[in-house]
């Protein structure tokens, strides 16, 4: 199913060497999305599905989900799938085995700009999140590019915010402070209560 559009033949490495020729929607169309959704809806699979598009800096990270995640009473926890679509799948799916998180948080390669539109308007919740800048600036005068993309994707947003930027002004249907794991936590059981 999913190598029905990229065919690579040996030489190239087979459809898991494509990578390294194409990039962009020329692999990945979302086209095994349609059957899991099926799939999930026929085998009574409820999870709420999040993503998170970006890579991880010092200054910007998901400790805080993370650390809520872990906290969610298990019945809860076994209903959250947050797809992370990172430089370094490989890093972080080492990270959430260790964290006892494996199949909770799933770690995905990067896709094309294209691809991560198309993506965003099938999962139910979009995480973004501004960038650390307490002691560098009075107020975060940062406004994370991918906000305008989810804006425009119909599908709801998660913003963890500094005091006063940008972000912390947009109108996300779920918000939480950066380093408030609390608040984290509440958003994710409001977010668990609207989608399953």
């Amino acid at each position: 199913m999913l190598g029905q559009v990229a065919y690579f033949n040996e030489l190239a490495g087979g459809p898991a060497g494509g990578f390294r020729y194409l990039a962009d929607s020329n692999l990945d169309w979302g086209q095994a999305l349609k059957p899991l959704k099926k799939w999930m809806d026929a085998n009574g699979v409820q999870h709420i599905n999040l993503a998170y598009f970006g890579t991880f800096y010092a200054t910007r990270g998901l400790t805080e989900v993370v650390t809520a995640i872990r906290s969610l009473a298990p019945e809860q926890r076994e209903r959250v799938r947050l797809h992370v679509f990172t430089a370094k799948p490989d890093e972080l799916e080492a990270e959430t085995v260790e964290a006892g998180l494996d199949g909770v948080i799933i770690a995905n390669p990067y896709v094309s700009y294209l691809g991560s539109l198309n993506l965003a308007t099938r999962m139910d919740v979009l995480l973004v999140n501004d960038a650390r800048t307490e002691g560098l600036h009075a107020h975060n005068p940062y406004l994370p590019s991918k906000w305008s993309d989810y804006a425009g994707s119909d599908t709801d947003v998660w913003a963890i915010t500094e005091t006063g930027s940008v972000l912390s002004t947009k109108k996300a249907r779920y918000q939480s402070s950066l380093g408030d794991v609390e608040a984290a936590r509440a958003e994710l059981a409001a977010m668990l209560e609207d989608h399953v």
